[in-house]
């Protein structure tokens, strides 16, 4: 019983954090970095935070937070809004 109570709990809190990448998303598929005291996103991201959401989404999706297809569009919308930023050498 206690294994299966753990599990529980192991769930709930990455549903929690799923949810904490799905605030934090912007629809262009890039995550702000993060969110002020007001609610408001910040304009900007990082590289590690593009990585962590990629991670994350694929994680949500192994973890049957998500389905497939969702995970599939939302790491296409980031990998589509990457490829038409400009990029410095």
């Amino acid at each position: 019983m206690q294994i299966r109570s753990q599990r529980q709990t192991l769930q709930m809190f990455a549903s929690a954090t799923w949810q904490s990448f799905v605030v934090l998303t912007y629809p262009t598929g890039l995550p702000a970095d993060h969110i002020y005291a007001t609610g408001e996103r910040a304009s900007y991201t990082s590289p590690t935070n593009i990585g962590a959401y990629i991670w994350s989404t694929l994680v949500a999706r192994d973890l049957r937070i998500i389905t497939h297809g969702e995970a599939e569009g939302r790491i296409q919308q980031t990998l589509q809004t990457l490829a038409r930023m400009e990029r410095h050498a």
